[in-house]
């Protein structure tokens, strides 16, 4: 069995202990099987490893994992597996260390790096075999469980097909979510459960506000946009919510599992979030701000005036605009924050790309978070009102469903 592996690593013991789990607080020890995971997978593509669809979200499959074997232990929480069961002897705290080795020994098969070893073996240190044994089996049934739904599909994607007219030429590159539009959602059967109304009607009335709002405020020269309002156009281009957890729970001092269990909540939230949004992006092929306003004589509109020579203040990302991919993001992380947790009265928290902690904002509120993520994009002319508004929507109901589907406490 695989658990027969994880256990004689284990018992042989590894000398290195690079990035070792003991070294650090409790709630330190996810974000660290999380580096661990980050560094097998470069390796793992670095030497040529086949790609699964379980790739895409390895990250969810590892929290996931971690959270599921020590539920499956503690009880604590609604469970996301629930045929998972106790193994008699298993500790919680080990299970979730050996599930994740295990998940990211599956995801990585090639990359059995030194650092799991290392990692596994330092965590087991000091647990009598009875104990390792139940507990690294419990690992690996999470992982295994974990593994298997971030790897599950629905079925072929429809081959790409760029849109145009005959003769006329059009970029003919694959939009970069496509990659995700046959995998599974963790939380509803398919990714269009999620799916938003549609952009508004190029005839209607809110079209002509989106439109004319983006076009003064999102233009590269915009008189109307202040200088705070550039800079959060820029600030708020990828900025991750893992600094968020891990300043909640350093300051009120998490286990392993309440990390794991926050961890997983947002990390299957933002996901889903994120397949309802390229499903959308797919389906409707709306066209970006600066597309609309160069060729504004298209829509047969008198109020919204053409201007051929119209740049967006940011680069337009090359895929289509609805819905907004930040926005979805951003309430994803917001609204499961908001369920999970309060902030004290005057409590900030900072954030800030894990890659680039030196530039940093404070918010007082998780839907702020999100507020000011979905503001950017349109002062940065790359995204319209009402696209933003939508988008909001399905990260909250992906959010809502997480909290549903898993990780309530059990009276």
């Amino acid at each position: 069995m695989f658990w027969m592996k994880l256990r004689a690593l284990v018992i042989t013991g590894v000398l290195s202990l690079t990035l070792t789990p003991m070294a650090v607080a409790d709630w330190q020890a996810v974000g660290h099987w999380d580096e661990i995971r980050d560094q097998t997978r470069s390796a793992y593509f670095t030497n040529d490893g086949e790609f699964q669809p379980a790739h895409l979200r390895s990250n969810s499959a590892l929290f996931l994992a971690m959270f599921s074997a020590m539920n499956a232990v503690d009880g604590r929480y609604s469970p996301y597996h629930e045929d998972l069961e106790a193994i008699p002897g298993a500790d919680a705290e080990l299970s979730g260390h050996a599930a994740a080795a295990s998940v990211i020994m599956m995801m990585y098969p090639e990359a059995n790096s030194e650092a799991i070893q290392a990692a596994l073996d330092a965590a087991m240190n000091n647990a009598d075999e009875t104990t390792r044994i139940a507990s690294l089996a419990a690992g690996e049934a999470a992982a295994t469980a974990a593994f298997v739904s971030a790897n599950a599909t629905i079925g072929d994607v429809p081959p790409y097909r760029p849109f145009t007219v005959a003769g006329r030429w059009v970029p003919t590159t694959p939009p970069v979510f496509r990659g995700g539009l046959g995998h599974r959602p963790f939380l509803t059967d398919a990714p269009n459960n999620l799916a938003p109304p549609g952009p508004p009607a190029l005839d209607s009335e809110q079209w002509e506000i989106d439109f004319n709002e983006v076009r003064e405020i999102g233009r590269e020269d915009s008189n109307l946009r202040t200088d705070e309002q550039s800079y959060e156009a820029r600030f708020w281009i990828r900025k991750d919510w893992e600094p968020l957890v891990m300043q909640l729970a350093e300051r009120r001092e998490w286990s392993m599992f309440e990390a794991a269990r926050a961890y997983a909540l947002i990390a299957v939230a933002t996901s889903d979030a994120g397949l309802a949004t390229g499903w959308a992006k797919d389906h409707f092929q709306f066209w970006r701000p600066e597309t609309a306003i160069r060729n504004a004589d298209l829509d047969g509109l008198d109020d919204t005036e053409i201007e051929a020579s119209w740049e967006p203040y940011l680069t337009s990302p090359p895929h289509p605009e609805y819905p907004c991919a930040h926005c979805s993001y951003g309430a994803a992380v917001s609204a499961t924050l908001e369920g999970l947790f309060d902030l004290e009265d005057g409590e900030t928290l900072n954030v800030y790309a894990v890659d680039s902690p030196d530039e940093i904002q404070a918010i007082s509120d998780f839907g702020e978070f999100s507020r000011r993520m979905s503001m950017s994009r349109l002062y940065g002319g790359v995204h319209y009102r009402t696209s933003n508004d939508h988008a909001d929507e399905i990260g909250r109901q992906a959010a809502e469903l997480a909290l549903e589907r898993f990780g309530a406490p059990i009276e």
